[in-house]
């Protein structure tokens, strides 16, 4: 530990933390703008100056090591005045006419470090050249106008994203921000994750949706989980007066680190208008008002009426643990049905327990497997597209020497980051799975002329770039910390064999595995003993349990030949307009429970809106309909939740 003095206050510390990291842990506050806690310090705005005893100049407290006995002076008038001429210098070369500025009045940490400073007024007389706003990007204004040349966005695109989409133009106060080669922010590779926009210090990016929207303080904050895919990520949901303002990620959370994809930030705020507030049946062929208890016992009743076999429930994979266990065990005891299905087609949460039970323990890791590694080989994901956060982990470590290995059946938008990319053919994850090991065992001299041999039918047999395949084996013997991810493009019931010897692989070599779930309940359905394909049985009556998701073409198609329809969602869609009778389902920001994450993790959802009065909670309907059908006692979900093995270790 190093001890200090700052500001006459003894300070212990571990040695490498910085001077300004040594004096918020005293309580002592230093100015900064481009530093920031998530990123690495820069020491480029030169606002954090202080005066160390024994040094001739001025020192920047975001990248100073602290020493023993350092002695350590923050506010004096040498470093008042240093600031202060910072301060100046910054209002000087752009427009930071604040009244005009959506940041203005407490969002904006340029204008809170000239009030802390005492500046009333530009010492020095505004000399700057205008520049255009950059309005290409459907959810970013970009403003060089404002921008204070801080560098967070650059760095923060960079280091955490790992998409360096950001960089700067020419040179000192001329410096401007551009994306790729000086191309518009919406025509560039920006992958919309917001992160720039969020850690700007002024109004240089700014969200388009919330703009003007109110400041900080007139917003109300709702720290949750994100429920668009099944990573689990942290996130605040800013409201006002019972409306979305905008999203943004939370710094300090251990798993996503304040990251969140274009699918948690911004996709969650479209939600659609046109929304169904009362309940409806149909009667003479048209769908007609109705009330709560008259739409509940015809729904009841319609669920009732076919034989056992010939009912079925339909569920969205995104609705809490509470309503999933309920469901289930209301359709299991009151409806006797065993034909309970998850909405969508992903097998990837399913395969994962099938695994568990097979080799009769968790295997899969968490996701801090992927902060840290030397290569990765990736089968069947786009985490360009999908599960983008896992993704940024292994993006920006690759910048570092990292050596990604992607294989799928088609090219996907992470190919460009990979030292290897295999296109395999349909069907073709065995073969490559086989063919993998194989030349794993030549690279490392391991039954050699045995391999050679085996090797050769599936080369000739697939097609598979030979090449390639045995340096992707090479790049993962050779690492050190190696992990493997699989997506639901490889993670099938078809596949299975081959997610069964590369599991075995693994697990044999001490290699981290992960099997990245679709949506944010998968993982709790696969152990509440959901299902995600009809096995060709005539169906009189579901319910489709959708909330606020749209249904996909499949899901449409499966419910075709369906005499009797209830559904339960927030919004029309083609299964709504052939439903007996819909029940007004809560959406997202109004929904309240708990979600299980790909790794494991319990997390609860906390509700951000108060929904319309005439709409009722998943949970509230399934149990109402429980309780007409008379099935009093049930289990807790906990309990359902833990009766069949799972792939992770539940943290619950």
């Amino acid at each position: 530990m190093i001890t200090l003095t700052i500001d006459g206050i003894q300070v212990e510390v571990p040695e490498g933390t910085t001077v300004l990291e040594a004096a918020e842990a005293a309580g002592v506050k230093i100015p900064r703008l481009c530093y920031h806690p998530s990123l690495i310090p820069y020491g480029g705005c030169r606002l954090c100056m202080v005066e160390v005893e024994g040094a001739r100049i001025l020192q920047p407290s975001c990248t100073l090591p602290v020493n023993n006995n350092m002695v350590v002076h923050t506010n004096t008038p040498k470093t008042q005045e240093a600031r202060k001429f910072v301060l100046a210098m910054l209002f000087s070369e752009r427009n930071h006419f604040c009244m005009y500025c959506q940041e203005t009045d407490g969002d904006c940490e340029l204008q809170a470090a000239a009030y802390e400073q005492g500046l009333t007024h530009w010492p020095l007389t505004p000399d700057y050249m205008p520049y255009a706003v950059d309005a290409s990007h459907p959810y970013i204004f970009q403003d060089n106008n404002r921008c204070i040349l801080c560098r967070r966005c650059v760095r923060i695109c960079g280091e955490k994203v790992g998409n360096f989409t950001l960089g700067f133009e020419d040179r000192g106060a001329s410096s401007i921000l551009v994306a790729d080669y000086g191309v518009p922010l919406g025509e560039s590779s920006c992958v919309s994750c917001g992160a720039c926009v969020q850690i700007c210090p002024t109004g240089a990016l700014m969200d388009r949706r919330s703009a003007y929207l109110g400041r900080e303080t007139d917003l109300t904050h709702t720290v949750s989980v994100c429920t668009d895919c099944s990573l689990g990520c942290e996130r605040d949901v800013l409201t006002r007066d019972n409306h979305l303002v905008r999203i943004e990620g939370i710094w300090e959370s251990p798993m996503n680190e304040g990251l969140l994809c274009k699918q948690g930030r911004y996709e969650p705020l479209e939600i659609g208008y046109k929304r169904f507030n009362t309940p409806l049946i149909r009667k003479n062929g048209k769908l007609e008002p109705t009330t709560w208890e008259k739409a509940l016992s015809v729904a009841a009743e319609k669920l009732q009426e076919p034989p056992r076999e010939s009912r079925a429930v339909f569920a969205s994979g995104r609705l809490p643990i509470e309503t999933l266990a309920s469901i289930a065990e209301t359709f299991q005891n009151a409806f006797h049905t065993s034909a309970i299905y998850l909405s969508d087609d992903d097998e990837a949460a399913l395969c994962s327990t099938r695994l568990a039970e097979d080799l009769d323990e968790p295997f899969e890791a968490d996701l801090n497997a992927l902060k840290a590694v030397d290569a990765a080989l990736i089968l069947g994901a786009d985490l360009q597209e999908d599960h983008q956060v896992a993704g940024f982990f292994l993006k920006r470590q690759n910048w570092g020497g990292t050596q990604l290995i992607n294989v799928s059946d088609q090219p996907n938008g992470l190919c460009p980051y990979c030292a290897v990319s295999l296109e395999l053919s349909p069907g073709g994850y065995l073969d490559f799975v086989d063919g993998f090991l194989l030349a794993r065992n030549i690279h490392l001299q391991i039954n050699q002329k045995y391999s050679e041999k085996k090797l050769a039918p599936i080369l000739e047999k697939t097609g598979m770039d030979a090449n390639r395949l045995h340096k992707a084996a090479y790049l993962l013997a050779e690492a050190e910390h190696p992990v493997i991810v699989i997506g639901g493009e490889f993670a099938t019931q078809a596949n299975y064999e081959a997610l069964l010897h590369i599991a075995l692989f693994a697990q044999g070599e001490k290699i981290p595995i992960l099997i990245i779930k679709g949506k944010a309940n998968s993982l709790a359905a696969a152990l509440l003993q959901y299902q995600t394909a009809l096995d060709g049985k005539s169906l009189q009556a579901a319910l489709v349990a959708l909330g606020d998701e749209a249904p996909d073409q499949a899901l449409i198609k499966r419910c075709e030949g369906i005499p009797s329809l209830v559904v339960y969602a927030s919004y029309p869609s083609a299964l709504t307009e052939r439903a007996d009778v819909i029940l007004p389902a809560t959406m997202w920001a109004e929904e309240s429970g708990h979600y299980l994450s790909t790794d494991g993790r319990l997390q609860e959802s906390k509700p951000a809106l108060i929904a319309p009065e005439s709409v009722r909670s998943s949970l509230e309907v399934i149990n109402a309909l429980a309780d007409l059908v008379g099935l009093s006692s049930m289990k807790t979900w906990k309990e359902a939740l833990t009766a069949k093995p799972a792939s992770v270790q539940l943290k619950l």
